[in-house]
């Protein structure tokens, strides 16, 4: 990921936006090969939050929208766990 393209892209208006399905795992975690992901398990997750945290570092925490991108209802969280997930990783 280029930084100076990210930087501009969101210069520009663009947002970025992040699944936390992949932070989280379950029921879903079968299904993530659907949205692209060839791993599983621990390192799908590492990768996860890996990949986000530089997203948000590269973009200064701006233009980074989190959604759910979960399989199954079971797997949708509350606003307020939403809105912690950003704080447990890239503070």
């Amino acid at each position: 990921m280029k930084h100076t393209l990210v930087r501009t892209a969101i210069k520009n208006g663009a947002v970025f936006e992040i699944n936390y399905a992949g932070a989280i795992g379950g029921e879903s975690e079968v299904n993530l090969s659907s949205f692209g992901v060839s791993d599983s398990g621990v390192s799908a997750k590492r990768n996860w939050w890996a990949a986000a945290r530089e997203v948000v570092r590269v973009g200064k925490g701006k233009g980074v929208i989190v959604s759910a991108g979960v399989g199954s209802e079971a797997d949708y969280r509350g606003p307020k766990d939403i809105e912690n997930l950003p704080s447990l990783s890239f503070s």
